[in-house]
């Protein structure tokens, strides 16, 4: 991010030993159809801690990036212009990977960067922009604890995600 000319605030993971095991029986239970692994609980719940900063520190918008995210050199460029696409759209799927996926005609570009609303699944949360608006809606019950965080913001398959209507960078 230094080589890139940005700054950010670093927000401290959860990992299963610091969630009761109240909660982790609630939503890691293998018996019930919707469950989840006590990592992936983890995993979501530390998003959720970064949105809930991002509120607390009255963001409009956010980057948020895991720890083993690649960045592209064009990340800062596109992130000067990207604030009325991210007002329009609230969430913005940064994260690409070697697996295709379906996409819809192009939206709107940013620069060479194309945004598309993604047909199919693009696996992976490393990498995404969200607005404080949409922040809130998935704090308030749109994100539950008992589906992976990828899930609910990229799987199309998903309520959540079908509701956010995610759109996805290319390339």
């Amino acid at each position: 991010l230094r080589q890139l000319g940005l700054s950010a605030t670093r927000v401290q993971a959860l990992t299963p030993a610091d969630i009761s095991p109240e909660i982790i029986a609630e939503n890691c239970d293998a018996s019930r159809l919707q469950h989840v692994m006590p990592e992936e609980l983890a995993c979501t719940m530390s998003h959720r801690r970064a949105w809930q900063q991002m509120l607390d520190r009255k963001l409009e918008f956010a980057l948020l990036l895991e720890d083993d995210v690649m960045l592209s050199t064009q990340l800062a460029g596109f992130l000067k212009r990207v604030p009325p696409v991210l007002r329009q759209y609230g969430l913005v799927h940064l994260e690409a990977n070697r697996w295709q996926i379906g996409i819809g005609p192009q939206l709107t570009a940013i620069g060479k960067i194309g945004l598309h609303y993604a047909l199919t699944y693009n696996y992976g949360a490393g990498g995404y922009l969200l607005t404080a608006q949409t922040a809130r809606r998935l704090l308030d019950g749109l994100a539950p604890l008992d589906n992976c965080i990828d899930d609910v913001l990229f799987n199309p398959d998903v309520a959540s995600c079908r509701v956010l209507r995610p759109v996805q960078v290319v390339p």
